[in-house]
């Protein structure tokens, strides 16, 4: 078992590695993405989902996820206009919850769900956008 220590220090390594790439994700996400963009942007958030599942972090795997998803979509060719928002509101909520991360105190890191989970399933154009399925209780996230 490692220390609090080596847990601190996984979660710094993961938010030093996590910052930039949420700021290129936002450079990518600022006006609608065409395909590469959205290619590369799923990339970025290929990098936090397997990051965040390493650190036992499953609330943001699933958001970056679910993001990953939709974007996966625009490059195939669906319309950017009812993932905009969500997406937008994602990202919010994926930078929201890992400034979190980086005020973690004494006792570690705590994160709510729900916020997270909500913009998973934010609504886009009568539907879901970003949806995806709850894993059952001890599977990890998507």
């Amino acid at each position: 078992m490692g220390s609090a220590a080596d847990g601190g220090a996984l979660v710094a390594a993961f938010l030093a590695d996590a910052g930039p790439r949420l700021d290129r994700l936002a450079t990518l996400l600022a006006a609608p993405p065409d395909r590469a963009d959205a290619e590369s942007a799923a990339g970025e958030l290929f990098a936090l989902r397997t990051g965040a599942h390493l650190l036992g972090v499953a609330p943001v795997a699933l958001l970056a996820g679910a993001m990953e998803g939709a974007l996966d979509r625009l490059a195939a060719g669906e319309s950017s206009e009812p993932l905009a928002a969500p997406l937008a509101q994602a990202a919010a909520a994926l930078r929201h919850a890992l400034d979190e991360l980086g005020r973690a105190g004494a006792s570690g890191p705590t994160l709510l769900a729900e916020p997270l989970e909500a913009a998973a399933r934010a609504p886009a154009g009568g539907g879901p956008a970003l949806a995806v399925a709850s894993p059952p209780d001890g599977a990890p996230a998507p």
